[in-house]
């Protein structure tokens, strides 16, 4: 069954535990739980862009998100700390809090 406005995504993803889509394209989407995405991997981001399936958000390890650019690794992030693997490069006079 064709959904052909908002409204009836919302109740119909309302009657839904999980959902897969291949294409989901609409003007807004408000959340009101949690999105729950694959871990995902450097190579191949959970969380991507339309046309740079390579760069993107993806679940490093254990509370560990990483940002991936062109399918490697370029920031780590954890409860402890944050590590890019290529220089960080401040603009003159940016302060570091």
């Amino acid at each position: 069954m064709p959904i052909d406005n908002l409204t009836q995504l919302e109740r119909t993803i309302d009657n839904i535990q999980n959902l897969t889509l291949d294409q989901l394209v609409v003007d807004d989407i408000i959340l009101t739980s949690t999105l729950s995405l694959p871990d995902g991997s450097a190579s191949a981001p959970s969380l991507t862009f339309t046309n740079d399936s390579d760069s993107g958000l993806y679940l490093a390890g254990p509370n560990q998100v990483g940002l991936s650019l062109g399918g490697s690794v370029k920031l780590l992030t954890s409860s402890t700390a944050v590590r890019p693997s290529v220089p960080l490069v401040l603009p003159v006079g940016t302060a570091l809090l």
